[in-house]
């Protein structure tokens, strides 16, 4: 179960805390109220059902397929007949259009991605750290913003990698990396403005006194003068602290509704509707068997007869009786808070399980042995190998080489390169000869059950 790190960066104003321990507000719920066409700006479908009788209000009924609400406590009024139409979570139907959900946002981000305008240069010429360094839409994400999520991206990948951090630093953009990142959470935080999500500053408060760097052994707020000071030292104000903790809160409600939202066709809900006001009339008589137990007769060894002819037929597949529980995750979370620290403890303990192993990044030339050639095609084999070999160490471009006379189709076109892999993926022979050589060497022919290798 993971946290994000507690100090980031935030923006408005510092939230005066009390001196007492504060119960977590219950999960928010957003009712809505309104006509069929007010609610289709909404953007959420949801299944409903007359909760009177649906017979003879046809002008109702038609209403049903253009009806949206959002929530799991909308309550909708049909503008043709008054009627009440109260919205039903329907699992199946859940079910079978949950897989749709994870498009609404992929898609939102998409689109609006085509909106974004970076602008590197705004703050630099303005000799402020306060100018603009990317802009989104409307909104802009200053020079010192940027500066401080890239201090904390990479302190964060230093305790990941270790010692091999600077080796790998050097070959990745992080500064882009951390670019994207900030344009898919502020996009990410329009949409749930959008979509009407809030976040109170009570709830704010309660996030602050999860930390326990912010309260007392008796749960109770540290204070202001300390609150300031811990943020201090890590050269955040409370403002920044509280606005980065904002919008943690306000992405989280957006998956929240995302994951518990319901997609249903028109088709759907008029099936629906449909299957709620089917009937049939049918005539159901009970007939007893002893009176017909008492007109047939079988001996022990028919009865045997027959069931050996259909034991098949009368087999009892095997049962289980089982119990299981299932609790949804947030509920969980509620339920069972981990605190940083417990989670700090826990990653320590376990870190050689968050640590990738590691990696290596190498491009090879293939000559191949060919199978039905005896010794003496994969002698011309090593001969061709040990000829390239030589020209990629007298200063032959590698990549050049790897075009002409390589015989590995996956990576002959991309110059021989195989990209990063950790020790252990590769055969044995190539993983001993990569991970033994300094980077630069030109290593081989090196054979495998592949044929001959000249490794760089």
């Amino acid at each position: 179960m993971a946290r994000r790190t507690v100090l980031m960066r935030m923006t408005t104003q510092s939230i005066s805390m009390p001196r007492r321990k504060l119960p977590r507000p219950p999960t928010a719920t957003v009712p809505w109220r309104g006509d069929a066409g007010q609610a289709q700006g909404l953007g959420w479908q949801a299944l409903v059902r007359f909760s009177g009788k649906l017979q003879g209000e046809p002008g109702a009924a038609a209403a049903l397929p253009s009806l949206r609400g959002l929530g799991s406590s909308a309550t909708l009024r049909c503008p043709k007949r008054g009627a009440r139409l109260e919205e039903t979570m329907a699992l199946k139907l859940m079910r079978d259009n949950l897989k749709h959900l994870k498009w609404i946002l992929w898609f939102v981000v998409l689109v609006f991605i085509l909106l974004v305008f970076v602008d590197w240069g705004t703050g630099r010429q303005r000799g402020s750290r306060e100018g603009a360094a990317i802009r989104i839409g409307k909104t802009s994400i200053t020079e010192q913003q940027f500066i401080q999520d890239l201090r904390s991206t990479e302190n964060r990948m230093q305790r990941l990698y270790g010692k091999q951090w600077s080796q790998i630093r050097d070959k990745i953009n992080l500064a882009e990396q951390t670019a994207q990142q900030l344009i898919q959470r502020q996009l990410l935080v329009d949409e749930a403005h959008r979509a009407g999500l809030v976040v109170s500053d009570r709830e704010i408060q309660d996030q602050i006194l999860s930390y326990p760097a912010f309260t007392r052994e008796d749960g109770t707020f540290v204070g202001d003068a300390a609150y300031q000071r811990i943020l201090r030292a890590n050269q955040m104000t409370p403002a920044m602290f509280e606005r980065q903790i904002r919008q943690d809160l306000l992405i989280q409600k957006l998956q929240d509704v995302l994951r518990q939202g319901v997609l249903l066709t028109d088709a759907e809900v008029k099936a629906e509707v449909r299957r709620q006001r089917e009937s049939a009339d049918f005539d159901l008589a009970m007939v007893g068997l002893q009176p017909f137990l008492a007109k047939v007769s079988a001996s022990d060894d028919e009865v045997k007869a027959y069931y050996a002819a259909h034991k098949e037929e009368l087999k009892q597949p095997e049962q289980r009786v089982i119990r299981y529980l299932v609790v949804e995750t947030n509920t969980l979370r509620r339920l069972l808070p981990v605190s940083d620290k417990e989670i700090g403890e826990y990653y320590k303990d376990h870190l050689d399980e968050f640590r990738e192993g590691e990696k290596a990044h190498a491009a090879h030339i293939l000559i191949r042995i060919p199978s039905n050639g005896g010794a003496e095609a994969e002698a011309k084999a090593k001969l061709l190998a040990e000829q390239v070999a030589k020209l990629a160490r007298k200063g032959a471009d590698f990549a050049e080489l790897a075009k002409k006379y390589s015989q590995d189709p996956g990576s002959k076109d991309k110059g021989g390169d195989l990209g990063w892999f950790e020790r252990g993926r590769m055969v044995k022979a190539f993983d001993e000869a990569v991970f033994s050589h300094k980077p630069g060497e030109i290593v081989g022919p090196i054979k495998s059950q592949f044929g001959y290798h000249i490794i760089k």
